[in-house]
């Protein structure tokens, strides 16, 4: 493959190692050491789109969206004292436009990886953005829905646990896209 490709590689394997980090972020106990693996992870990624973002629009549209979500994040930081609500809204959005990049950046993969004839890897982009999205939206939904449940700590657990699973499997199935068309790009 010509040097195109062999950019997008180096970006996408980016890509791949922030959403290592991303996900180890999400399920690490300690809060400082989760808050500088996300905070890696996102720079990891952002570097990443920035590196792949010429070589076709659909990665400049998920560059934007990765902007704007760690704009986001970051006005949150900063509003935290402010109360909880307005920090779980903000996380909400930020996991709704995560959902969108990983559409963004799956469909411009795949639209790479058919035009250098990998088309088994090009059947996975799919599967692998709405198998994200519908994670993303069960995470959202149970973070909605919790506040509104009783009080109980085995709800509160049963309902934590649905939620990380649901943001694991997404996560991992992007990983394992990416790994795959890191692989195939080289």
């Amino acid at each position: 493959m010509n040097g195109t490709y062999h950019s997008v590689a180096g970006g996408l394997r980016l890509i791949f190692i922030a959403n290592i980090l991303l996900l180890a972020g999400r399920i690490l106990l300690s809060p400082f050491f989760a808050s500088i693996l996300l905070l890696a992870g996102l720079g990891l990624e952002l570097a990443g789109l920035f590196a792949v973002n010429g070589a076709a629009r659909l990665y400049r549209v998920a560059l934007l969206v990765a902007l704007g979500s760690a704009a986001l994040n970051l006005l949150a930081a900063l509003l935290a004292d402010s109360g909880g609500l307005l920090l779980t809204a903000a996380d909400m959005v930020c996991q709704a436009l995560d959902a969108v990049k990983v559409w963004l950046v799956c469909s411009a993969t795949a639209g790479l990886l058919l035009a250098g004839g990998n088309e088994a890897l090009v059947r996975r982009a799919r599967p692998t953005w709405i198998v994200f999205a519908a994670c993303t939206a069960a995470a959202i939904l149970l973070g909605l829905l919790s506040p509104l449940l009783p009080n109980l700590a085995a709800v509160y657990v049963t309902f934590s646990l649905l939620y990380l699973a649901a943001l694991i499997l997404g996560r991992a199935m992007y990983i394992l896209f990416l790994g795959g068309a890191v692989s195939a790009l080289k």
